[in-house]
């Protein structure tokens, strides 16, 4: 009978114990009884290339609960997060780019794990940028509107974005597709001022770093007033960007004397005003030169240079608003006032003063745009770089003197007419002319002539004179107001000398940063 006792109150003992330990129960194969349910991770936040965190909510059992990964299909320990009120755990160490299983299970004070399978399946994020530089220009501080930057530390395939803030929270600069470990993108334009640049990278999963602590700063210069940025052009000779007057130069001044330059006299880009003429090359030089003084600064201000004149030239071509075929290469090319007609007769003057107004481009010509090609449509006096900026009577109204004196050994001729001493050559189009490019003491074609040289004086390209064969030439391109198809912004004549002036004869200054 006192077994008996004995037996019952042990059972009872066992039973109490049990009681204690919860209501959790496993089955004989040691599964969890329906009781021990635990909802498992809930969300994720703060992820990182290489972090994320982890979030669920605390279950009253819990003595600790386990983090796993479970891609593999089979559960991989992570950690081990102790504490019943404990609901996140940050996760370090982790791969840029890969893809995660996460899943957490709580584990009770006498081990026993409840068996949810909600499992929330992450991608890192890619690693950010890493190095940024500049591309175009390579100088922090320059006119260009449009910076190219090279941006390294990049993977084949992700989205690589530009921003202009260190959050990467603003709209983008540039984007691209990104082939290799860099790549260079090309913002949109920017406002004078500085600017500091920072990129992200988007896998193929669409998941995105963080902003780059990498950055760059680039600081876009204004020109002077009345002036505007041309971004440069090495198969041409120029290798940075610059700013060219927008106006022919007018002069403004108590004193605008013929043919030489004064302090009195400033020659000035602006809309209203006929252009200053009869004023030589060699007072061009001294006029532009003077600007430096004028604006308080030193090697700022020069006549405008063969190179630079065929970096716009070269640009104006490229670019379809300006042909009458909306394409590049396609109908007439705009060569601005030239056909010696002008909207408010008597005459003379002929040379006209511009507008403030660019879509005004036709202004004092008495054309439109609504003329057909070369019976009044390429009298449009204004044309459009590649950079959206506008600059009037390149190619008509006034002929301009050009910074390049040619020597009579690069001088280029048409083989097709003899040249001797005393005698004259006529205006002939691009494509006829002999250049002898094989021979390195000419004018090399790419200095000179247009993109599409086998165009003629009718597509409005213009013409080349070179004179006789005993002088050299001062180069004077453009075309005037009289001299029909034979202007264009390619003109060229070198016929004269340093010294040469003419009414018809103007000039244009630029800035060099």
């Amino acid at each position: 009978m006192i077994q008996r006792i004995f037996f019952l109150i042990l059972f009872l003992l066992l039973s109490s114990c049990s009681r204690d330990k919860g209501s959790d129960t496993t089955s004989a194969s040691g599964n969890l009884t329906p009781k021990l349910v635990f909802g498992g991770l809930s969300s994720v936040s703060s992820k990182t290339d290489s972090s994320i965190e982890l979030h669920w909510s605390v279950h009253e059992s819990a003595d600790s609960y386990e983090v796993f990964d479970t891609k593999s299909g089979t559960p991989v320990l992570l950690t081990t997060v102790s504490g019943q009120a404990t609901n996140s755990v940050i996760l370090p160490g982790l791969i840029p780019d890969a893809s995660y299983s996460f899943r957490v299970r709580i584990k009770t004070l006498y081990g026993l794990s409840d068996s949810n399978l909600n499992d929330i399946n992450v991608v890192m994020a890619p690693v950010p940028p890493t190095v940024l530089a500049l591309h175009t220009p390579t100088a922090s501080a320059a006119i260009t509107v449009k910076p190219k930057l090279t941006i390294n530390g990049v993977k084949s395939g992700d989205v690589i974005k530009l921003f202009t803030d260190s959050a990467c929270s603003t709209p983008y600069v540039a984007n691209g597709v990104a082939s290799g470990s860099s790549i260079d993108l090309t913002s949109t334009p920017l406002e004078v001022g500085s600017h500091s640049f920072y990129a992200t990278a988007t896998n193929p999963t669409s998941v995105t770093s963080a902003c780059s602590t990498a950055s760059v700063t680039y600081q876009r210069i204004a020109c002077p007033t009345n002036f505007i940025p041309v971004p440069f052009n090495a198969s041409v000779g120029t290798t940075s960007d610059f700013c060219v007057a927008k106006y022919e130069m007018k002069c403004v001044g108590s004193s605008c004397p013929v043919n030489q330059a004064s302090a009195n006299a400033v020659a000035t880009s602006k809309p209203s005003g006929t252009p200053w003429n009869s004023i030589s090359r060699t007072s061009d030089l001294i006029a532009c030169s003077n600007l430096n003084a004028i604006n308080g600064v030193s090697l700022k201000y020069f006549m405008i240079t063969n190179a630079e004149w065929m970096t716009i030239a070269r640009d104006i071509e490229s670019v379809g608003e300006n042909w009458s075929g909306s394409l590049p290469g396609i109908g007439v090319l705009a060569r601005g006032h030239s056909d010696e007609e002008v909207a408010t007769p008597p005459l003379p003057p002929l040379l006209l003063e511009a507008s403030s107004d660019d879509s005004a481009s036709y202004f004092g010509t008495g054309n439109t745009s609504a003329d057909a090609p070369n019976l009044g449509w390429e009298q449009k006096r204004t044309h459009t770089l590649s950079n959206g900026q506008v600059i009037w009577d390149l190619a008509g109204n006034a002929q301009e003197a050009v910074d390049w004196l040619v020597t009579l050994t690069t001088k280029a001729h048409n083989s097709a007419i003899s040249i001797e001493a005393g005698q004259t050559q006529v205006w002939i189009d691009f494509k006829d002319i002999n250049t002898f490019a094989s021979e390195t003491d000419q004018m090399k074609p790419s200095t000179w002539q247009p993109f599409y040289s086998s165009l003629t004086g009718l597509e409005g390209i213009g013409k080349y004179f070179s004179g006789t064969k005993t002088n050299g030439g001062s180069a004077r391109r453009g075309g005037h107001y009289a001299n029909g198809n034979i202007a264009g912004i390619y003109n060229l004549r070198l016929s004269g000398t340093a010294g040469y002036t003419d009414p018809s004869l103007g000039f244009r200054c630029v800035y060099r940063p």
